[in-house]
C-alpha cells in the first residue's frame, strides 16, 4: 500500500465523508486535501477543506496556475507517455 503525503482535490461539486460508519460522521464539500492517506479506494481517509487551511492561502492561485499549463501544453486525461491510451 502506498501513501500520499499530500493530495489536493479542486472542485465545487466534489463531496467526501469523514470518519465514515462512525458517529460522528460528516460530509465535506468541495475543494479538500488528503494528508498521508492510504492510496486504496476502499480505506476511510479524513480530509480538510482547503478553505480551512490558513497556511496554504495561495491554494486557488495554485490550482489557476497548474490548470493554465496543462491547458497550455495540450495534456488529455488518459494519455500515455508513447501516446497509446
Amino acid at each position: 500500500m502506498n501513501k500520499h503525503l499530500l493530495r489536493l482535490d479542486f472542485g465545487d461539486t466534489l463531496r467526501h465523508t469523514n470518519n465514515r460508519g462512525e458517529a460522528d460522521e460528516y460530509i465535506v464539500y468541495g475543494s479538500h486535501a488528503h494528508f498521508n492517506s492510504s492510496d486504496d479506494k476502499y480505506s476511510n481517509k479524513n480530509v480538510i477543506p482547503i478553505d480551512k487551511l490558513s497556511e496554504f492561502k495561495n491554494l486557488k492561485l495554485l490550482y489557476d496556475v497548474l490548470w493554465e499549463y496543462i491547458q497550455y501544453t495540450n495534456i488529455k486525461e488518459g494519455t500515455d507517455i508513447d501516446g497509446t491510451g
